[in-house]
C-alpha cells in the first residue's frame, strides 16, 4: 500500500511508485496506488487536504485490500506520506499491518514546517503568511501548492506532531527508513533522532542526498523490495 507526498500522486516523482510496484509484482506482492484527496486525479482542491483527511484515506485504501483479501500489509510512504503511513500502522500495529518502509520522511511535521521550519518552508509558512490566515485568508500559497488553514492548524499543534513521532518510535513492527543526509526540505537529523529510540527502525542514510533522492531510485526500489522480501518470509514461518 503506497502514500504519495504533499502535493504527489499515485506514481510518486519519476514514477518512483510505479516502478517499485512494478519490481515488488516480481516479488510476490499485490499493490495498490492511489491519489489522497486534493492530489493527483482528485476532484477536490490541494487546499481541503489534512493530516487527519490522508489518514482516513490510508484507512479506506488499507480496508479496501482487507475486504478483497484479507493478507497483511506492507505501507510504503514518502515524504509528506510518512504522516498518515505512520498513523495507520500504530492503530493497526501486527494486527493488519505487519512492515513499513518510509522514504524521506516528515516524522515531526511542527519542526519540518513551522517551528523552527527549514528555509525551503518558511519561504511560504512565515509571519505574514500566518498573519493573513489569521486576518481571514483561507489557504497560504506554497510554491504551485495552496495548503489550507486546517491542514496549517495541525502543522502547528505541537500535541499532534508529538504523537506522530512518539507513535513512530513505539511502533513493534520492522521499519525501513531510507533519507538523504543533504535534504534540503525534510531534515536527515530528525529521522536520525526517532531511529534511536526504536530498535527496530533500520535507518539507511543515503549520503549526500536530497530530498526525493532522485539519481538513487534504483538501488533504493532493489533494497527496499530485498527487505520487504526478507521480513515478510521470515514473519510467514
Amino acid at each position: 500500500l503506497f502514500a504519495h507526498g504533499l502535493g504527489g500522486d499515485r506514481d510518486e516523482v519519476e514514477a518512483l511508485f510505479e516502478k517499485t510496484a512494478s519490481v515488488l509484482t516480481r516479488e510476490g506482492f499485490n499493490s495498490l496506488r492511489f491519489d489522497f484527496r486534493g492530489n493527483g486525479a482528485s476532484a477536490r482542491g490541494h487546499e481541503t487536504m489534512t493530516i487527519a483527511g490522508e489518514t482516513n484515506d490510508l484507512r479506506a485504501a488499507a480496508d479496501y485490500l482487507r475486504n478483497r483479501d484479507s493478507l497483511p500489509q506492507v505501507v510504503v510512504a514518502a515524504s509528506f506520506g510518512a504522516l498518515s503511513a505512520v498513523r495507520l500502522a500504530h492503530e493497526r500495529d501486527r494486527r493488519s499491518v505487519i512492515a513499513l518502509v518510509l522514504w524521506n520522511p516528515v516524522v515531526d511535521v511542527r519542526r519540518t514546517f513551522i517551528t523552527p521550519g527549514t528555509t525551503w518552508s518558511r519561504q511560504y509558512i512565515n509571519g505574514e503568511s500566518l498573519q493573513a490566515l489569521g486576518a481571514g485568508a483561507s489557504s497560504v500559497s506554497f510554491g504551485d501548492l495552496e495548503l489550507g488553514g486546517a491542514l496549517i492548524n495541525e502543522m502547528q499543534d505541537a500535541g499532534l506532531s508529538d504523537r506522530i513521532v512518539d507513535q513512530l518510535a513505539s511502533l513493534s513492527i520492522p521499519t525501513l527508513i531510507f533519507h538523504g543526509t543533504a535534504d534540503e526540505k525534510v531534515p536527515y537529523a530528525y529521522a536520525e533522532s526517532v531511529a534511536r529510540r526504536n530498535p527496530l527502525i533500520e535507518l539507511r542514510p543515503l549520503e549526500g542526498a536530497g530530498h526525493g533522492f532522485v539519481d538513487r531510485h534504483k538501488p533504493v526500489i532493489d533494497d527496499t523490495a530485498q527487505w520487504l522480501a526478507t521480513i515478510t518470509r521470515r514473519l510467514a514461518r
